[in-house]
């Protein structure tokens, strides 16, 4: 009687056997074979893959299951990547939002710390916005190593809804960004030559972009001042026209009949 061990398929010549420790390479091995023998128990000789792919005919084929699954782990990546740049997207978000913005969407007790949730009046004015995050900069108005003068005017001015003109020079960009809130990018005051184009230099501000670019096609004079300005000054000029010509319907009718452009300009 033969033994467990003397039983074998062979393909296109190199034995495999029951007791074969690298499965992978077995199948492997099989998906692309000319030829294929089988020595065992109840079947000898020419056996094709799907005799052994499907164990002649007693199991589902291995193939096809190792592709489900394949398609199965390929869907569960394609989700995760989803929720991953769904949670980049929302920590975008709240990166821009102002301290108030933050506090009025939880419950006190999970925001602030014990010591500072007994203060009642610290409370109140973090919940209502006396005190933000630019209090440190109220303090610390002239220290060299925050913002420069010129930069806290234009914060200021935001915050304050007083416009400055569009031109207004900036020379922190960076720091300035980090002093703005989400919502601040839907006002006219932050309309800025030198914001726009650092904020298109930088993708991780993409919906501060989208915020700027919803108000310009709003119509109104500023909106079209600044637009015909920044033309001019934009460091990705094509980017810039596309993003408004997309979400302003009628923006090549108005160049041609509304505007007072030449056809060259």
């Amino acid at each position: 009687m033969n033994s467990p061990n003397s039983y074998y398929i062979q393909i296109d010549g190199e034995r495999f056997r029951s007791n074969t420790a690298n499965t992978d390479q077995f199948f492997e091995k099989l998906k692309n074979s000319d030829t294929v023998h089988c020595y065992l128990r109840d079947k000898n000789g020419t056996a094709t893959i799907k005799d052994i792919a499907t164990v002649f005919n007693r199991k589902p084929n291995y193939f096809e299951r190792e592709e489900a699954v394949r398609v199965i782990e390929q869907n569960k990546i394609q989700e995760l990547k989803k929720e991953l740049s769904q949670l980049k997207k929302e920590k975008q978000e709240i990166s821009v939002q102002s301290l108030q913005t933050l506090i009025a969407k939880s419950k006190s007790k999970t925001v602030f710390s014990d010591e500072i949730y007994e203060k009642k009046l610290l409370v109140y004015l973090l919940r209502h916005g006396y005190i933000d995050e630019l209090y440190n900069h109220y303090i610390t108005y002239f220290y060299p190593e925050n913002l420069s003068l010129s930069d806290i005017q234009f914060v200021f001015s935001i915050k304050n809804h007083e416009s400055l003109p569009f031109e207004y020079p900036l020379e922190n960009k960076t720091k300035i960004m980090k002093k703005l809130a989400g919502d601040e990018f839907k006002q006219v005051e932050v309309l800025n030559y030198d914001l726009l184009n650092y904020i298109m230099e930088h993708p991780d501000y993409q919906s501060c972009y989208d915020h700027i670019i919803e108000q310009l096609v709003n119509g109104r004079g500023a909106s079209l001042t600044f637009i015909d300005g920044f033309k001019e000054r934009a460091t990705i000029k094509a980017t810039f026209i596309q993003s408004i010509s997309n979400k302003w319907d009628d923006f090549w009718n108005y160049i041609e009949h509304k505007s007072d452009y030449t056809e060259k300009k």
